[in-house]
């Protein structure tokens, strides 16, 4: 089952520090404060603010402050992988890339992924919806995973352009999208690897099977033939 600490690890690399977006409202670590205006964190940044000329906090500008950093993993954990049931996505390639979709676009994410799975789509990751994904992982992991990664392209192509991903902000956005390209390339390796090796254990079984077969049969054979020479005696 796949583990918070590491997509969030992953996506945390993507997003920036202190920044006020194309809508002038300030966001930290991709929390943004107008949908989040009452995250603990502000409190904290906006005391940073008087160590700056006219209180403006440089773009990008990340805060080494270990009390910051857990209440923006706090954040992160409730409202974009516990609502995901995160830990109950058996791969962890998926989860990460899911997560991260999550966090950049919200609810949407989400119904892109059911449209996909064919279930209902409401925007909730219910029993019903990670039943689906599931399966569709077990299935075909890759083939589902590629799938995904193209749809998320996809609406992010829309997007470029707009005041949603401006033009500027497209090539680091596509790159974002590049670097979960092949994240679940370890998990099919140790898939193939799985069934390369299951499949030598299967072969050994079967030759040794066969060899059992051979000696009962050379055993009844010999048997046989001592019976008809001794018989051939009387």
């Amino acid at each position: 089952m796949a583990n918070f600490e590491l997509a969030y690890k992953t996506t945390a690399g993507h997003e920036g520090g202190y920044v006020i977006d194309t809508n002038g409202y300030e966001a930290y670590r991709g929390i943004n404060r107008e949908y989040n205006p009452t995250w603990a964190g502000w409190a904290i940044i906006d005391s940073y603010k008087q160590n700056y000329p006219n209180r403006k906090i440089p773009q990008f500008t990340i805060f080494n402050n270990p009390t910051l950093d857990q209440l923006a993993m706090q954040n992160a954990k409730a409202k974009y992988w516990d609502v995901l049931h995160g830990d109950e996505i058996i791969s962890q390639g998926f989860a990460n890339f899911l997560y991260d979709f999550h966090y950049a676009s919200g609810a949407l994410a989400v119904q892109k992924l059911q449209s996909l799975l064919g279930v209902t789509v409401d925007g909730g990751l219910g029993p019903k919806t990670l039943a689906a994904l599931n399966a569709a992982l077990k299935k075909d992991l890759k083939g589902f995973y590629d799938k995904f990664w193209n749809v998320r392209m996809a609406f992010n192509e829309t997007l470029r352009g707009t005041k949603y991903i401006p033009e500027s902000w497209w090539p680091g956005v596509k790159e974002r999208l590049e670097s979960y390209k092949n994240s679940i390339a370890d998990e099919i390796g140790a898939i193939a690897s799985t069934a390369v090796s299951t499949v030598k254990k299967k072969s050994g079984l079967i030759v040794g099977i066969i060899l059992l077969i051979l000696f009962i049969a050379v055993t009844i054979y010999l048997l046989h033939l001592k019976r008809v020479k001794h018989d051939s005696h009387h």
